[in-house]
């Protein structure tokens, strides 16, 4: 296929009868229809990428899918591996069947067969992935899994359509597509069936029950993926153009083989070898002296049988992570689930322990087959690089790219590390939620900071281990603060995946371990302490002594709201002067600004960066990262010079996964759980002496008569009053010792809004707090309604294989993983005519054509700021970055204007301060 015809369409090759696939009446091969273009020199044959794609599903399944989830798989449709693996051979093979249409060929002018120019499929058909389930309903004829299968080859861009089956059965599935369609197409679709059914087979005899079926697309989907990859496409079109009078189907499909291997393996895409349980070089790169006594007991006491869930929780400076990479190595051992996916509540916590993870794999790899660990985030693709897909639609190379290029090839990687919203989209009905099942299923999933998920994420979670339970993959819960409520929700949900994970739904035996233990977790999980439930084992479970314990002295401070702003400032500026680092903690951004200017008001000794420094989430992400690295330099565990005097004034961002250690806390009212957190960036590494504690001071906002106030923009009115509860309960009024960790389970329980043991309040606030439990507990479960109505059918075989995609298609922002939430990134720069100029000096066009360069992408969101917004009237009226953005981490980010002092924009002002970020406020406010 060296050249073009000048007609339009490419000249049909010769088949080479001697090439081993079989003669023909009609030697012709129909490279007439072509099957990709965009981005191309010439078109790419239908059949070719047809080929490509089958070789590619083989190369999935029998290289990337471990062995155990196949052999899942096969259980589930009565058969074998090896029929699995030609199941989604043969219908990878026939997923672009659907371009085998007039409408499709005729989408292309340059590319486009004479005989198909102007002509159309018949009205309302839709695109050519449902021509393609209505062909392959045509082709599967009375086999007993046509309905499913034909959904499989219509689902292959990522949305799972349903059947007009009433239609097809009256009139078959060419007669819903075709509208007298030429016999020149009848003839070559007729060819590409032939010529498919010589090189891959035809399908076998098997089941297709739903969890079956969704492993099943998701390999297809990641077929297409690779076949689309114009690496591979270019190899394969320069090898067409030198042998193009003898094209073999069987050697290209071969060829296509070895080129997807070459491609998983560029992309760090290969599977995870099976690997010994760690020692303490491994994890600490020290002796075991250095293990807490958690650690070693999840080495020595954890032997599961199989993949199952385990628990891990313990106050700060225990170890979790640690724990939980051991846990999880254990569970390797014995589901065959070599790698893990680290799952963090937010982009930055991700960041925060990428290095410290890399450095575990690379201690882990002493043979030299080590893996590097992914970032699984929409900021990947500023961190990784990869070919991009070659198609003739665009959504599908925008599919494909995002992740097959970075964003999202990440979570195929063995290890991985990134926001738990990954994991979450995988239950939502999403676009391709069933490749991001199986990608979790390949290894086992390690979810931190789990009580800091809300009730509708918290239902997406259980939905998504019980799907990762019936897949055989195994699951790890680490937290700090973890309700029994939440111990027992997600236990429940993985016990529930199990069971239905062990049915073949033929009735008999299906040849799994019965399932063992108590629905309920036996007395709860020890604080420090492990439990563990697998099918064959049931519970397990330990109770280990702390590294250390100490006391946590909290002090309620009353003051009238006018004046807490002052307070908060005397009380930092007092203790800093006492040579003391103080972190005083705000629960809004406003907040946290206005703390911060008090502060420069009240002592003008205090120098910005050195002895002053703010720190939330609405500041560049540059500048957010280099504040972090320098507080971790300052305040960090491996820093013995600490600064003289430091105030740090934060918003929750500190809460989770930041490793700093001031010496005293000043807070804004919060739950207790949060308070919890914030008390643990205290004393982290620098237990008290004996005798003394931990110190904390609340500055509690009152209205008239002292009455404490219970308002607040954040967190609900039933938890303020629970911790209010809780801080008034000890032998002092204002006093409250909270001894670490024997009383941090039970504070946590009785502060917990949704459990029913609660505080007793005085009477003076009972019934108010009476009703602001009960409105809380009605919008817990409205929030976990609306989890349930958007997550994916529970993985039964009969749950309708339509609900398990949807139109949702977005990342770490995704409306329906982050429940109330709206966010955009706002992109500080100048005009500079019709383009912008970024502070860099980098030059930006807010609508290019193409793709900027990375170099653009990575400037740009250096400087961008994350902003949550109850609306969008101030978003819409800024201009927005699209066209070639449309690709990047960046797609909808709108840009502000720095030109001016502020930018008023439907009803709110914009202001950015080098100093303390950007302030979004109402106009008049």
């Amino acid at each position: 296929m060296g050249s073009r015809s000048s007609c339009g369409p490419l000249t049909p090759l010769v088949l080479n009868r001697g090439g081993g696939v079989g003669s023909w009446e009609s030697a012709a091969v129909p490279f007439a229809l072509w099957g990709k273009s965009r981005g191309l020199d010439m078109p790419y044959p239908l059949i070719a990428h047809l080929l490509d794609a089958a070789a590619a599903a083989q190369v999935v399944a029998k290289g990337f899918v471990p062995v155990s989830l196949a052999e899942r798989v096969a259980r589930w449709m009565a058969s074998t591996s090896a029929e699995w693996a030609k199941t989604v051979t043969v219908l990878a093979g026939w997923h672009d069947m659907g371009k085998a249409s007039c409408g499709f060929q005729d989408s292309d002018a340059t590319a486009c067969p004479d005989w198909a120019r102007g002509r159309q499929d018949r009205p309302g058909v839709g695109r050519h992935d449902q021509v393609g389930a209505c062909l392959a309903w045509d082709r599967l004829d009375d086999h007993r899994e046509r309905y499913s299968a034909a959904q499989i080859v219509g689902g292959h861009h990522g949305t799972i359509h349903p059947l007009e089956e009433r239609w097809l059965r009256c009139v078959g599935g060419a007669g819903l597509v075709d509208d007298d369609p030429p016999v020149e197409l009848l003839r070559s679709r007729s060819r590409l069936w032939e010529i498919l059914d010589e090189v891959v087979g035809e399908l076998p005899d098997i089941r297709l029950p739903t969890p079956a079926a969704s492993v099943t697309l998701a390999v297809v989907v990641l077929a297409d993926w690779i076949a689309s990859s114009s690496e591979l496409i270019e190899r394969q079109q320069a090898y067409l153009g030198d042998h193009a009078a003898s094209w073999d189907p069987l050697a290209h499909y071969e060829r296509a083989s070895e080129l997807a291997v070459v491609h998983l393996a560029e992309n760090g895409l290969t599977a995870a070898a099976v690997r010994r349980v760690p020692n303490a070089v491994d994890i600490f790169d020290s002796d075991r002296a250095a293990w807490t006594d958690l650690q070693a007991s999840l080495l020595d006491e954890f032997c599961p049988s199989g993949a199952g869930i385990a628990f891990i929780c313990a106050p700060t400076g225990e170890g979790k992570t640690e724990a939980g990479l051991i846990a999880a190595e254990r569970f390797a051992e014995a589901s065959g689930r070599p790698g893990f996916f680290f799952a963090m509540p937010t982009v930055a916590t991700a960041e925060g322990l990428h290095e410290r993870l890399q450095r575990y794999l690379d201690r882990l790899s002493h043979d030299g087959d080590g893996h590097s660990l992914r970032r699984v985030h929409s900021q990947s693709v500023l961190y990784d690089s990869g070919s991009l897909p070659t198609s003739d639609d665009r959504e599908a190379v925008r599919s494909a790219a995002t992740w097959m290029s970075g964003t999202r090839k990440a979570l195929l990687a063995p290890f991985g590390v990134g926001t738990v919203d990954q994991v979450l989209l995988g239950a939502l009905k999403a676009k391709h939620s069933p490749v991001r099942l199986l990608a979790t299923a390949c290894g086992t999933l390690i979810v931190d900071e789990a009580h800091a998920l809300d009730p509708y994420m918290r239902k997406l979670l259980e939905r998504a281990v019980e799907w990762l339970a019936a897949l055989g993959a195994p699951v790890v819960i680490l937290s700090a603060t973890l309700p029994p409520n939440r111990v027992a929700e997600l236990a429940s949900a993985y016990q529930a995946g199990a069971r239905r994970g062990t049915d073949t739904g033929t009735g008999g035996a299906s040849g799994y371990p019965v399932l063992a233990g108590d629905a309920e977790p036996p007395g709860g999980v020890g604080y420090p302490g492990w439990i563990a439930w697998t099918a064959a084992d049931g519970w397990s479970k330990a109770d280990v002594s702390p590294r250390s314990s100490w006391k946590l002295r909290v002090e309620t401070d009353d003051v009238p709201a006018a004046a807490v702003l002052d307070r908060k400032a005397e009380q930092a500026v007092a203790a800093s002067l006492r040579g003391e680092c103080v972190l005083v903690v705000c629960s809004t951004v406003r907040a946290a600004c206005a703390t911060y200017w008090a502060l420069r008001r009240l002592d003008e000794t205090l120098v910005p960066g050195e002895s002053v420094e703010i720190l939330h989430s609405r500041m560049p992400h540059g500048v957010r990262r280099d504040r972090s690295k320098r507080l971790l330099q300052l305040v960090g565990p491996a820093n013995r010079d600490r600064p003289r005097r430091l105030i740090l004034v934060a918003t929750q961002v500190v809460e989770q996964s930041f490793d700093v250690d001031f010496d005293t806390l000043i807070t804004e009212p919060a739950p207790v759980a949060a308070l919890l957190q914030r008390a643990g960036r205290v004393r982290r590494f620098r237990p008290p002496p004996a005798g003394e504690a931990v110190g904390a001071h609340v500055v509690w906002p009152t209205g008239q008569g002292g009455v404490p106030r219970f308002g607040s923009p954040i967190y609900s009115k039933a938890d303020l009053m629970a911790t209010r509860a809780c801080l008034t309960s000890g032998e002092s009024p204002r006093t409250l010792e909270v001894r670490v960790p024997e009383d941090v389970p039970c504070l946590v329980k009785r502060a917990d809004p949704e459990d029913a043991s609660g505080f007793d309040f005085d009477e003076s606030v009972a019934t108010e707090a009476e009703e602001a439990t009960l409105a809380q507990l009605v919008r817990v479960d409205y929030d976990k309604a609306e989890g349930i109505k958007w997550a994916i059918p529970t993985a039964t075989h009969d749950s309708p294989l339509v609900g398990l995609t949807g139109t949702l298609d977005s990342d770490d922002t995704h409306p329906g993983t982050r429940h109330r939430a709206a966010s955009v990134l706002v992109v500080p720069a100048k005009p500079n005519g019709e383009s912008w100029t970024l502070a860099s000096g980098e030059s930006l066009n807010h609508n290019p054509r193409i793709a900027p360069a990375r170099r653009l992408i990575a400037a740009t969101f250096d400087v961008a700021i994350p902003v949550s917004y109850p609306n969008d009237s101030w978003v819409s009226k800024m201009p927005c970055l699209s066209g070639g953005w449309d690709r990047t981490p960046l797609a909808g980010a709108v840009v502000l204007d720095t030109s001016c002092e502020k930018v008023e924009a439907g009803g709110y002002a914009l202001r950015l301060c080098n100093e303390t970020g950007l302030m979004v406020e109402k106009v008049g406010s």
